[in-house]
């Protein structure tokens, strides 16, 4: 009877060692793919940034260059890595005048998005920046 009892041992530890393994590599699987998800969420936020500020920019250079400040202005990015992201550009002007010399001051609002707001992937950043004319 001892020689019987046994041999069933050798099958329950077997067993166990093959679950614990299974655990282990699911485990291992899971870490990774969160990982990877993160990644693709940081280089999302950083490429919305990057949206953002070409936004700013844009307004700037308007601004400046132009003596133009557009109310709302949406721009659809279809270029390299930041095709898909839709800036949504606000500007608003004063003037100011120090004794005999007179400028304006461009305060600009950049707001970047990818995808809907809940979705998978989705991602946004605001940004915003003063320009001015001044000597």
């Amino acid at each position: 009877m001892k020689h019987g009892a046994q041999r069933g041992m050798s099958l329950v530890v077997a067993l166990f060692v093959v679950v614990v393994l299974g655990l282990l590599a699911a485990f291992a699987v899971n870490i990774g793919t969160s990982q990877r998800e993160t990644a693709n969420l940081r280089l999302a936020s950083d490429r919305a940034l990057l949206a953002a500020r070409a936004g700013t920019e844009w307004a700037g250079t308007r601004a400046l260059v132009n003596n133009a400040c557009a109310a709302n202005t949406v721009m659809n990015l279809n270029q390299g890595a930041l095709n898909g992201f839709r800036v949504t550009v606000s500007c608003s002007a004063t003037s100011h005048s120090e004794g005999a010399v007179n400028y304006r001051v461009y305060d600009v609002t950049s707001f970047a998005q990818y995808g809907s707001f809940g979705s998978a992937g989705y991602a946004s950043r605001t940004l915003t920046a003063r320009f001015t004319s001044a000597p």
